[in-house]
């Protein structure tokens, strides 16, 4: 199990820990997959995967400013 979660086994010492780690994956795994579906849909899982996205979006930041707020 700690191979596949990519988790040390101190962390997963009780029930709770576990239960939390498998619904972090589960939403991990809920937003791949919303994103391969809007990939699909726009006819571009052939060009794009959903890792390329989130490592696209990765480095764009929200600046807010006196002067309004800029996405970079």
């Amino acid at each position: 199990m700690n191979g596949i979660m990519h988790s040390d086994i101190i962390y997963l010492s009780d029930n709770e820990s576990v239960f939390g780690n498998m619904f972090i994956l589960f939403l991990s795994m809920y937003c791949h997959a919303g994103i391969e579906y809007m990939l699909r849909a726009a006819d571009l899982l052939e060009k794009y995967s959903s890792m390329d996205m989130l490592e696209f979006h990765s480095k764009v930041y929200l600046i807010r400013s006196s002067r309004g707020e800029v996405l970079s």
